[in-house]
């Protein structure tokens, strides 16, 4: 029988770094922080995002048996993960376009009916559209992938995760901010992270190259390596996505006795990595409302007063958009999508015999539950 996936509280950790990678970036090119301050930064977190995910992906599914209710599920799974807080903030950024001409975003109804329908372009507020289109292309390489054999599966992914890299290097990584040709590499150097922990078992290696890997990604975040080495960045090549893939993959490896591990899984990391999404799609849109306040009561804040103010609004905007929307809409859904499950499963007269390896292979006890923590 499959084991249930095992939840990783360090890869909490891990989007939690990502999404204060991204809020800390936009606080300095907004004004809300010194212009130094991690400015541009935000496209590495962005790439660890996309790195993460494509671990998850193929963590979560890729060794699981196709079937129609594993399709089911997975895209139960993603909707209701990513797509109705996103839907909820699109609708708010609407309204707040004919409210105040002043909103950073200029989403008029057609505009919000475009990025509902996951079509925005280079203009888009996130990079959301991007990732669904990294959901879809994993169900392909996922029934390309199925084998009865672990190893197999592996074999596949490696050669199709090889071709696609180097088609895309010879391409230059093309397209606007939400191509996906220009962060597909992140995701598919992601799934072969998650290749190599389930293969390799040691893992000493990795405790003390997870903080190594870190210190690289601090020292390659684009003002950071100019200060201190006067280098660009190098953008969206290989190399940063090899550097995104290990991080995950140190991370997920990692034991007990590794004290970063032990730090990226306390719960305070968990904590803002189960809000993280939330951040990631509220902050830039309180930092518009926070400047419409400002403009219409004339108050004036020193800059720290005015990033501690936006960091404790955010916080709680995030908290009440995860308790109130995102739960409950993701619970929602996949209690929809048991039922659509149910109906793509044979039934006793059809399966004979075979049905009760089939509920056993298709249903791992508690597993749900793990699931639900790491999705």
């Amino acid at each position: 029988m499959r084991s249930a996936p095992k939840f990783i509280p360090a890869l909490s950790g891990i989007r939690a770094i990502a999404a204060i990678t991204v809020v800390l970036s936009h606080s300095a090119s907004s004004g809300f922080l010194p212009k130094m301050f991690l400015d541009g930064a935000a496209s590495v977190g962005v790439m660890l995002f996309f790195s993460l995910s494509g671990f998850l992906m193929a963590y979560l599914y890729l060794w699981r048996p196709v079937s129609g209710e594993s399709i089911v599920e997975y895209s139960a799974a993603r909707i209701g993960r990513v797509y109705p807080l996103f839907a909820v903030v699109i609708l708010f950024c609407c309204a707040m376009h004919y409210l105040d001409n002043r909103f950073a975003y200029d989403l008029d109804v057609a505009y919000a009916v475009q990025h509902l329908l996951l079509f925005g372009d280079t203009n888009t507020i996130w990079t959301i559209a991007t990732e669904f289109y990294f959901y879809g292309l994993f169900i392909p390489i996922w029934v390309w992938c199925s084998s009865r054999s672990p190893s197999k599966t592996t074999f596949r992914l490696l050669a199709v995760v090889a071709l696609l890299v180097f088609l895309l290097w010879l391409m230059g990584f093309p397209g606007g901010r939400i191509a996906i040709t220009r962060y597909l590499h992140f995701f598919l150097l992601g799934m072969i992270a998650a290749a190599a922990h389930r293969h390799i078992r040691g893992v000493s290696l990795a405790n003390w190259a997870l903080p190594v890997s870190l210190v690289i990604y601090v020292l390659t975040l684009p003002e950071v390596l100019y200060w201190a080495f006067g280098l660009k960045h190098p953008g969206y090549g290989v190399l940063p996505a090899v550097l995104m893939a290990s991080i995950v993959f140190f991370t997920a490896k990692s034991g007990p006795a590794s004290k970063t591990s032990r730090v990226l899984g306390a719960r305070p990391m968990v904590y803002i990595g189960e809000l993280s999404f939330g951040l990631y799609l509220l902050h830039r849109p309180a930092m518009s409302v926070w400047r419409g306040i400002l403009a219409y009561t004339g108050w004036e804040f020193p800059p720290m007063v005015l990033f501690i103010c936006l960091v404790i609004s955010l916080w709680v905007a995030s908290h009440l958009a995860n308790r109130l929307i995102e739960v409950p809409a993701r619970r929602f859904i996949n209690e929809r999508s048991k039922t659509e499950r149910s109906l793509l499963r044979p039934s006793p007269v059809d399966a004979g015999s075979n049905q009760e390896a089939a509920n056993c292979e298709l249903s791992i006890p508690g597993e749900e539950a793990e699931v639900a923590r790491l999705q």
